[in-house]
């Protein structure tokens, strides 16, 4: 069952769009729009609550329970096509017992 979801511009073509889905057993699975009916292009188990954030230039930001940080990013494959992976996985320093989070730019 789908807890939350997201949508994401892909870097190469803003025109085209994912679609990020938590799932109630804590899976984070991303699929092009057009696209539903197939398999996940990217798939990462948690295993734990969690939430979503993405920024405008397409990277994703997912705070867990158990407080790590996960960083998802995009890359365009020589046939233009895009793939994601994880960028990163940090253990924050604090607790994380309350489960909301933001991102803000500050120039």
């Amino acid at each position: 069952m789908i807890e939350e979801f997201h949508i994401l511009s892909n870097t190469a073509n803003k025109n085209v769009f994912y679609v990020i889905i938590l799932t109630t057993n804590h899976w984070i699975q991303i699929y092009p729009s057009h696209l539903f009916d197939q398999k996940a292009i990217f798939e990462l188990n948690l295993q734990t609550s969690s939430r979503i954030n993405t920024t405008p230039d397409g990277i994703i930001f997912i705070l867990t329970k158990n407080s790590f940080i996960y960083s998802i990013g995009q890359r365009i494959l020589r046939n233009t096509s895009i793939e994601f992976y994880q960028i990163n996985k940090t253990q924050l320093q604090i607790q994380t017992s309350m489960m909301f989070s933001s991102i803000c730019t500050i120039n």
